[in-house]
């Protein structure tokens, strides 16, 4: 957003001038803005004291910080109930029947097992045969 040539007192002083009889044109043309400007000012800063202008960018500023605060432990607790405090649900072998489920599955496509399964390559590689049953009866999280 585009800096303002003007502080907020400085506003509020040009505002205060028009309240005190000053034709509007003429305090435009004097501090070199719009009447749009004004009337934009008068609807955004009209009937503050410069106290009270200071009071409302605290409070906005701390409803910015306290609504990131909020965002951030909402996500953390979002993060925190998908299993941090689970038992293990996937055991190696099924880690590796899942691997090469996805591995037949997938066919040359550019995913990796193990980035989605979350085990080292060497891992799913050992040779099991006794598991090879495509149908995997267990749920994977990503």
């Amino acid at each position: 957003m585009k800096k303002s040539r003007f502080t907020e007192s400085e506003i509020i002083a040009i505002l205060k001038q028009a309240d005190a009889g000053m034709p509007v044109k003429d305090l435009c043309r004097q501090a070199g803005i719009s009447v749009a400007t004004y009337y934009q000012w008068k609807s955004k800063y009209g009937g503050l004291e410069a106290s009270e202008l200071k009071r409302v960018k605290e409070l906005e500023a701390e409803n910015a910080r306290l609504k990131r605060m909020y965002a951030d432990l909402a996500l953390d607790r979002q993060c925190g109930d998908e299993g941090s405090d689970r038992k293990k649900v996937v055991g190696p072998a099924q880690k590796r029947d899942a691997v090469r489920y996805l591995v037949e599955v997938v066919k040359g496509k550019r995913i990796f097992p193990s980035v989605v399964i979350q085990i080292s390559p060497p891992g799913w590689d050992s040779s099991s045969n006794d598991r090879t049953s495509p149908a995997l009866s267990f749920s994977l999280r990503r």
